[in-house]
């Protein structure tokens, strides 16, 4: 199991990521009911790297500006990698 510390901001954008699969989406809605506070999410390894690969595509789709500097939602995706990453 992987334990996930997530912040307002970041249980936020994970409750808005609509790119996730319906599944990871209910992982989300389950473990992230409310976004007033820090939370944890705790997930099997398996899921944490469906996360993980979920997050890395959506870093080269849009995670990038034209000169290959972070976008403000390529420095969240990164920093959720690194998190589930365990």
């Amino acid at each position: 199991m992987r334990s996930v510390r997530v912040s307002p901001e970041l249980c936020g954008y994970l409750r808005a990521a609509a790119y996730l699969p319906a599944d990871l989406r209910q992982v989300v809605q389950d473990c992230l009911p409310d976004c007033g506070q820090t939370s944890t999410i705790l997930v099997a390894a398996g899921i944490a790297e469906r996360f993980r690969g979920c997050f890395t595509e959506r870093l080269a789709r849009t995670g990038f500006d034209r000169e290959y500097r972070p976008s403000p939602e390529g420095v969240i995706l990164e920093d959720l990698i690194d998190r589930f990453a365990g």
